[in-house]
């Protein structure tokens, strides 16, 4: 959990006036930085590398009400583009936005939001905040103002060197020699800028500006006022980037230099402005960010300058300094200053740094900082500090939690991040506990997306591990690398001592994760085909799944043939074994399809298919000998559709009803290898012969908000039932159940169920499941967040075992302007009592929120408390 110490707020400073400078150095150089391709694949790659090898079975674990989600379902595309909608284009809706009451644009903004699945799981309920629910985090905050640099024109961009033209004033007029001044209320433009001042004084040939008295300087959204001004030109015309030198004829092209893949290089930009401003009593303003100043020297050409009695904000953010050395345009240096997020005169609190610099616009450090809490000192105390901010990130340079867990006891983490170089970062952490004891780990990461010098070019990726003084612990590595355009390496490796370790030290971010895994998997694509090598290797003794030593696939997606026709082909090839278990053997599979989209009547559609599917294993359960299985299936589905539109009211513009139902019978003989031979690794060796019928009905009822156009399902019923006719094995019986009304995207009710049974076999006993989730629920978080709750129901029972049968609820409400709290339980039917409670309490300070939180669960008591700064959600100090 990310939270906000002198490790980390203080330095916002010198980030602060690195963005205030900026966009006066960059502003005539639109496209500066990370070319926009290069910049989106870096976005992309910030995703959690865990998530993009987490399997089916803890994707559902990780979505709770999808877990029940059914399997057959109909995909209706939600979203609708401005045109289709009849939306104003991007100007007008930005003149519409400033012209709508703050009500209505919280209605609208609710109106826009997707509609959200609701679990079961976690802590689900909780008290609404008093700040910004959504918004970037302390970092993001940081990263967001640097990026202003490359937006829109400041006054530092503008050509100082123009002469000044329409110039109006009510006093005299004098010459000497090649310098004039006029005086008495002087008004004139400098390019784009007006400018107001009481004298102006000009020399001809040096082109040097004075302005004294009562100076006002504005251009388009920016603004400043000073006592005195003077702009001294430079004998030069700096470029960013050096023209290239090449031959003077016109039909030579300037060819590309072999760079590796993912590199576009950086974009040449046009000349900028020279020359050096110099100013007293400086009060300069752009969108978000105020500056003050008692002197600033500024040099366009080199980037650098110098301000003295400096303060102001750059958004939420405050900061006061005695000096500030700007070294570039990221980069610089500050002596005594201070920063915090309380606007008061007197802050509630600021951190004090005697000193600290800013490198590049990241890499921070600092000595001497101070935590003050109105106007005295604490003994809060750190002699030095450094770090990065990394644009983008979601933590702060230092994590902070201490509390009380069930498994653990009282406990304290710390873990402080450090910048190695550039691209990694490194953090060791102490986790002291009463129960488990201590432990200590490190945790890191790195990324080389857009280093093109570095051999780990176009990868990403992270490790943590912890080991206690209880001999226990874990490990974990994920690595993400673009070898090529279409084709990326994958690696994992997660070792856990205990099965329930990463839970007991982690459990808001690990009570619903299954167990580890391990593996190294390439992937290429191209049009229509994927190829895949894969080695798993389980490394666990709690764990159960198929190594694979290794694992090699091809696959051809579904592809026209011919008129009506198409086709698929899978082949796998690889080495297997079944842990636990003694089950190995070695596995060539390929799977071949083939149907025919035959359109009957118009809206009534039959396709009929064949797949055959053959497989080698080198090994068979009853010997050792080699073995080979060939089975196919045939069939066809029956589908028609049928849909009406409705005019819209409440707030719809309009509704569409649509109905697909659907019938599908499929026919396997028997394969030629019996299945009570046949080694099971996966679903490609669950092949018995069987005979079986499924029909699905789809009721959809689409909406379209009337205001932002965003359609959604506002009602839903889903069937599905699957029958076997006969089957080798155990015949089989599924029934499922969706149904969900939401007539806003902020409330509604959802109900998934699903019953499966499975007769008795030579083999296998019977078997059945029976599943059902149910939610009610209101949360308008993205609106007034004001108030939110639910209500929710759920049953899983297998063989006459029931593993819950329970009902969740939970409620949470803003009471006044400054409090609020929230209730969840969860009633056990079987038990007759309550197996979680958690309760937590809100108060709003000053900039400040707190928290406190108390969850019992079985295990025993968790308690914790937690500061939130309002204006950044995600930075948070947690006891």
């Amino acid at each position: 959990m990310g939270c906000l110490n002198a490790q980390s707020i203080p330095l916002l400073l010198i980030s602060l006036t690195v963005a205030f400078i900026a966009p006066y150095v960059h502003a005539q150089s639109e496209s500066e930085g990370l070319p926009d391709a290069l910049a989106l694949r870096g976005f992309a790659a910030n995703e959690r590398i865990a998530d993009a090898h987490l399997s089916d079975e803890e994707s559902k674990e990780k979505s709770g009400l999808n877990s029940l989600q059914l399997n057959r379902r109909l995909v209706i595309g939600q979203r609708s583009t401005a045109s289709d909608a009849g939306l104003p284009e991007a100007a007008d809706q930005a003149e519409a936005a400033e012209a709508l009451s703050e009500a209505e644009r919280i209605k609208k903004e609710v109106y826009s939001m997707r509609p959200v699945r609701v679990g079961l799981g976690g802590f689900g309920t909780r008290a609404p905040r008093f700040g910004r629910v959504t918004g970037p985090t302390f970092d993001e905050a940081v990263a967001a103002a640097l990026s202003i640099e490359s937006e829109g024109a400041g006054l530092m961009a503008m050509d100082w060197d123009q002469n000044p033209k329409d110039i109006e004033y009510g006093g005299e007029f004098s010459r000497t020699g090649t310098l004039f001044a006029v005086d008495g209320g002087v008004k004139f433009y400098m390019g784009e800028a007006l400018v107001i001042t009481d004298r102006l004084s000009r020399d001809m040939v040096t082109g040097e500006v004075l302005l004294e008295g009562g100076v006002a300087v504005t251009r388009g959204a920016s603004s400043m006022t000073a006592d005195r001004l003077l702009y001294r030109r430079s004998e030069f015309q700096m470029l960013d980037t050096p023209a290239p030198l090449v031959p003077h004829r016109s039909d030579f092209q300037l060819r590309h230099v072999l760079v590796p893949h993912g590199y576009e290089g950086e974009r040449s930009s046009l000349a900028r402005g020279t020359g050096v401003v110099i100013g007293e009593g400086i009060d300069w303003t752009e969108p978000q960010r105020v500056l003050k100043a008692d002197s600033f020297e500024y040099d366009l050409g080199a980037r650098s300058g110098n301000l003295e009695g400096a303060s102001g904000h750059a958004g939420p953010l405050y900061f006061n300094a005695k000096i500030l050395r700007i070294l570039g345009p990221a980069s610089i240096e500050g002596e005594d200053l201070w920063v915090t997020t309380c606007d008061l005169p007197v802050p509630h609190y600021r951190i004090r740094l005697k000193r600290a610099s800013l490198q590049d616009g990241h890499a921070y450090a600092g000595k001497n900082a101070r935590l003050q809490l109105g106007k005295a000192q604490t003994p809060i105390y750190l002699p030095r500090i450094s770090g990065s901010i990394a644009p983008g990130g979601r933590r702060l340079s230092t994590e902070l939690e201490v509390g009380s867990r069930a498994e653990l006891g009282s406990f304290i983490d710390v873990a402080q991040w450090f910048e190695v170089t550039p691209n990694v970062q490194l953090a060791p952490r102490i986790y002291a506990t009463t129960s488990e004891g201590t432990g200590f780990g490190f945790d890191g990461e790195y990324d080389f997306m857009d280093d093109p010098t570095s051999p780990l070019f176009r990868s990403r990726g992270s490790f943590h591990s912890l080991y206690t003084t209880e001999d226990n612990g874990y490990t974990e590595a994920y690595h993400r690398q673009e070898l090529s355009e279409r084709t990326v390496l994958l690696g994992q490796w997660e070792q856990w001592y205990e099965a329930d370790f990463v839970k007991d030290f982690y459990n808001d971010v690990f009570e619903d994760r299954s167990g580890p895994r391990s593996f190294i998997n390439l992937t290429h694509t191209r049009p229509q085909q994927i190829a895949t090598a894969t080695i798993a290797k389980s490394t666990h003794d709690f764990t159960t799944e198929s190594e694979k030593l290794p694992e090699v696939s091809y696959h051809l997606l579904e592809r026209r043939l011919g008129k009506g026709f198409y086709g698929t082909f899978d082949s796998t090839a690889g080495y297997y074994r079944a842990v636990p278990g003694d089950v190995e053997s070695g596995r060539l599979t390929t799977v071949a399809r083939l149907s025919y989209d035959w359109n009957l009547a118009k809206g009534i559609n039959l396709l009929p298919f064949i797949e055959t599917e053959g497989a080698w294993y080198s090994k068979t359960l009853d010997n050792d000998e080699s073995a080979f299985r060939g089975s196919a299936v045939g069939g066809a589905t029956l589908q028609t559709r049928f849909q009406r539109a409705y005019a819209g009211r409440r707030g719809f513009s309009g509704f569409k009803h649509i109905i697909v139902p659907s019938v599908t019978y499929s026919y396997r003989p028997g394969a030629t290898l019996d299945q009570d031979q046949t080694p099971v690794f996966d679903d490609l060796d669950n092949r018995p012969g069987r005979s079986r019928i499924e029909s699905s009905l789809d009721n959809i009822l689409l909406g379209r908000n009337t205001e932002t156009g965003i359609t959604w399902p506002v009602a839903r019923l889903s069937l599905y039932q699957g029958y076997d006719l006969s089957n080798e094995v155990a015949e089989t019986k599924d029934y499922e159940v969706q149904m969900e009304v939401r007539p806003r995207p902020w409330w509604g009710f959802q109900t998934v169920g699903e019953i499966h049974e499975a007769e008795a076999s030579a083999n296998t006993p019977p078997e059945d499941l029976d599943r059902i989730l149910s939610n009610l629920f209101f949360d308008n978080r993205f609106g007034k967040n004001t108030m939110n709750a639910r209500v929710g129901f759920a049953l899983v029972e297998s063989d006459g075992n029931v593993f819950n049968r329970e009902i969740l609820y939970g409620f949470g409400y803003k009471l006044t302007e400054n409090w609020s709290f929230a209730v969840e339980h969860r009633y056990d039917l079987e038990r007759g009592e309550l197996t979680r409670q958690a309760y937590e309490l809100r108060r709003r300070l000053h900039k400040w929120e707190m928290a406190i939180r108390i969850r019992d669960r079985e295990s025993g008591v968790d308690i914790g408390i937690e500061f939130n700064l309002t204006d950044f959600p995600g930075a948070k100090l947690g006891f």
